[in-house]
């Protein structure tokens, strides 16, 4: 299995590590620790320990979109930016990409599929919900895989990239299609 794929994976579990004195910070690290590895083998042990430290400091954002976050502290350690700055970007990173996955997830994908599968269920029975399931566990995966891809290929210049990307017109389109479909159910 490559780093990236552990990463992803990891990802997928970054809630799991939850508490309350570094939110999301220790599953972000854990996520983050087979690409140091891979990506900083060639430096001496105490950087990538530095490294592997940085990311699991405190974090706290949507969990779906943390591998935005993954990719670009990654990408920075690979590029020798300053512990200091990593902290920084780090930091700013937290609260949009808390909000924006709010907005997107839990104010739009998931009541649109509630909403669609209670409008299905007629049809559909009992697989309306199955159908709902499964459609969220791929957004999710599709969600993480890109956003860890995103930070790997932006750095820090990640923030921008966000801006310019689908997601924050996505994300106010999410929570209108919601509105529809809690309607139709």
């Amino acid at each position: 299995m490559t780093p990236r794929q552990q990463a992803v994976i990891r990802l997928l579990g970054v809630q799991a590590a939850w508490t309350y004195e570094r939110m999301s910070g220790i599953g972000v690290g854990h996520a983050a620790t087979p690409l140091l590895r891979h990506y900083l083998a060639d430096e001496p042990p105490e950087v990538r320990r530095a490294a592997v430290a940085r990311s699991a400091e405190f974090f706290n954002s949507h969990p779906y979109l943390a591998g935005v976050a993954v990719g670009a502290v990654v990408r920075a350690e690979r590029d020798h930016v300053p512990g200091e700055t990593i902290i920084r970007l780090r930091t700013a990173l937290s609260g949009p990409l808390g909000a924006m996955g709010d907005q997107l997830i839990w104010a739009g994908e998931v009541p649109a599929l509630i909403g669609f599968a209670l409008a299905a269920t007629p049809w559909l029975g009992g697989y309306a919900v199955l159908v709902a399931v499964i459609a969220h566990n791929i957004l999710r995966l599709a969600l993480t895989v890109w956003g860890l891809d995103l930070g790997m290929r932006e750095g820090l210049g990640v923030g921008g990239a966000l801006q310019r990307s689908w997601l924050p017109a996505r994300a106010d389109d999410a929570q209108r299609l919601a509105a529809f479909a809690v309607g139709l159910g």
